[in-house]
This record gives structure tokens, C-alpha cells and sequence, in this order.
């Protein structure tokens, strides 16, 4: 197996590294920022119990693209649904997953996840392995009580779907790096295409 490391020029790797990071923090911390912001109206609505339906989205739909409230905000149900008209549910507590009932926790854990953002989305598990991997052992146990919220804040699907005319994703980051091999067999020949160019 050929690493990335053997085929990349370092200045180069650690220039796209830093970039990589820089461009997937910005959409953890807003996502981050969704999930504090949600929380902290949760924990207004034990208060103002009789907080109209339109204030509750008002202050809830904030940070993030509008077709992710919904995928967002059902995580917290024990049911897993949510829709539209469910943000009066917001207030009642007695309808979220056990994980979320304690909102005072979970905002606490959610500012120290927005502290360490790049870090986490710097880390290379696969470098200087067992130290890097103790450390992330201790994240895990750290955060276990927002757990049910970190494949929405993680979620890597939406850089790899990006499109390739955006300003970074996966079609940019591969472009970037000029790997005309698989990293892992080195045998697989790969192109990077786009609208009938190779790259």
C-alpha cells in the first residue's frame, strides 16, 4: 500500500491539508452553531411555555440550509419524526430520546466540540497511530452524550457531494492532489473528471 504522503509533494500536502480543514470546520461550526442555538431555545421554552409556534422557528432556523432543519431537529424525537408543524413539540420534553432531555449537558458539551472543531477534523489517525488514537478514544467518552448529534455535525457526505464547480469538495481536493494511482492498492489507475476533462 503507497500512501498519500509518498506521491504528494509535503508543502503541497500540508498546504491542501490546511485548506481541507479550514473549508469542513466552517460547516461543522455551523452545524455546531444549529445545534447550540437549538438547545438554548429548548431550554427558553421550559420558561416561556406559551411561545408562538412562528417565534419558535424564528429562533430555531438559523446557521444552516433551510432543507436541513427537519433532518437536523428529528434526531432529538424518540420517534424520529419532525415536521413543519412540529415545532411546538420543542417544548415538550417528554418527546425527545433520553439524550436530549438533559439540554443543560448538551449545550455544555456541544461549546467544548465548537472549541476543538479543527482538531478533530485535523486529525490523521493514520500517522503517529497510537497516540493519535488514545486521544480519540478519549473524544469518544468525552462526547457520549451528544452522540446522537455527531453523524449530523460530521456527516461527510454533503463535501462529497458537492458539486465540481464549487469552490472546494472532493472533485477539488482530488484534482488538487494529482494522484493518477489508487493510495491504497497503487495499482488502480484513477482520473479525476469533470464535464469531459481528465485531470
Amino acid at each position: 500500500m503507497i500512501s498519500i504522503r509518498e506521491c504528494v509533494d509535503s508543502a503541497d500536502l500540508e498546504y491542501y491539508k490546511e485548506q481541507h480543514i479550514l473549508f469542513v470546520s466552517l460547516e461543522v461550526n455551523k452545524r455546531i452553531d444549529f445545534y447550540l442555538n437549538l438547545f438554548q431555545t429548548i431550554e427558553y421554552l421550559q420558561l416561556h411555555n406559551r411561545t408562538q409556534l412562528q417565534t419558535i422557528k424564528d429562533k430555531v432556523q438559523k446557521y444552516i440550509h433551510h432543507k436541513q432543519y427537519t433532518p437536523f431537529i428529528k434526531v432529538l424525537f424518540l420517534d424520529g419524526k419532525f415536521n413543519k408543524n412540529g415545532y411546538n413539540n420543542l417544548k415538550k420534553l417528554n418527546l425527545f430520546r433520553a439524550e436530549a432531555v438533559n439540554y443543560t449537558l448538551v449545550i455544555q458539551k456541544l461549546l467544548s466540540l465548537r472549541k476543538r472543531t479543527e482538531t478533530i477534523v485535523g486529525l490523521d489517525l493514520s500517522y503517529n497511530r497510537a497516540s493519535r488514537k488514545r486521544y480519540y478514544e478519549l473524544l469518544k467518552i468525552e462526547f457520549l452524550a451528544i452522540n446522537f448529534l455527531l453523524n449530523t455535525i460530521f456527516d461527510y457526505d454533503w463535501f462529497l457531494n458537492r458539486n465540481s464547480d464549487d469552490t472546494w469538495g472532493a472533485y477539488q481536493l482530488t484534482g488538487a492532489l494529482y494522484l493518477k494511482v489508487c493510495s491504497y492498492c497503487n495499482r488502480q489507475y484513477t482520473f479525476t473528471l469533470s464535464k469531459g476533462e481528465i485531470r
